[in-house]
């Protein structure tokens, strides 16, 4: 400590002595009664002041800018938590209806995750960490508390690839359940669309689509999503429906299986007809 007191005073004895001259000086100044001694005392003690205040300043701004950055620091990370925590109230909201979904329907459902997305223009793929040892097979429905999202097309050991509704090889009987009027749902690499519907018929935006009890491969009402808009052919005679569908494929991760193979046999056919066409 002895030889830090030493260096600094050997460095800065020039500045030391400054000081203390000015000091002695001011001592001076403010010990006499002179009036020219009075004037000199109340100029050395104004820039004394002024000097004084500017350092005083640049220490607060310093100190000012150490606190914003401080303040800085914590509000990015009290908002990184705060996304945390809608991330977990988003994640409970729907844990929450899929429990009421599993206690209200008649069916047997087997939870999955989903753990990878494979998503084309035309393959819309999911794979669920779930398959042979929880008894799922080729042909289930997955649905979530929303709706469906789509089929089980091939089954390992423990995980099981879903072919979603957005994929072009899989087609979907669906029915209007207002006006009844029935479709087939496909997706085109960009939308989901019912085509070649009459214009007479009546189909409204907004309008309720849900799985048809005329499907050969999936139970009947199973809510996939809602009229968005119309488009009629240049004939005049017939139109497209287009179809937003209920679960947010983005963000969809908790699915339902339904462990039920509506019709095997048909199913069976239909789906080998439709990996014909990948």
């Amino acid at each position: 400590m002895l030889k830090i007191i030493k260096k600094i005073a050997a460095d800065y004895k020039e500045y030391i002595l400054l000081v203390a001259l000015l000091l002695v000086s001011l001592l001076f100044l403010s010990n006499s009664n002179k009036p020219q001694i009075k004037r000199l005392q109340a100029v050395a003690f104004g820039n004394f002041a002024f000097v004084n205040s500017i350092v005083s300043d640049i220490g607060n701004w310093f100190a000012l800018s150490s606190e914003v950055r401080e303040m800085k620091k914590q509000n990015a990370d009290l908002m990184m938590r705060l996304d945390i925590l809608k991330q977990h109230e988003s994640e409970n909201a729907e844990l929450k209806k899929m429990l009421g979904l599993r206690d209200s329907v008649k069916y047997n459902l087997q939870a999955a995750t989903v753990v990878s997305k494979l998503s084309g223009s035309l393959q819309g793929n999911f794979i669920i960490n779930a398959g042979k040892e929880e008894k799922i097979e080729r042909g289930m429905p997955v649905i979530t508390s929303f709706g469906l999202i789509g089929i089980i097309s091939d089954v390992d050991t423990n995980f099981s690839v879903v072919k979603t509704i957005k994929n072009a090889s899989l087609n979907i009987a669906v029915t209007d359940g207002r006006s009844k009027v029935d479709g087939i749902l496909s997706w085109d690499g960009r939308n989901l669309v019912i085509r070649n519907i009459p214009t007479t018929y009546d189909i409204q935006a907004g309008d309720s689509f849900s799985t048809s009890e005329f499907s050969t491969i999936l139970p009947p009402s199973i809510p996939v999503g809602k009229v968005i808009s119309q488009q009629t052919n240049s004939e005049g005679l017939m139109k497209d429906v287009y179809i937003e569908p209920y679960t947010d494929f983005h963000f969809v991760k908790n699915v339902f299986v339904v462990k039920l193979i509506f019709s095997k046999q048909i199913d069976n056919l239909e789906m080998n007809l439709f990996k014909n066409k990948e």
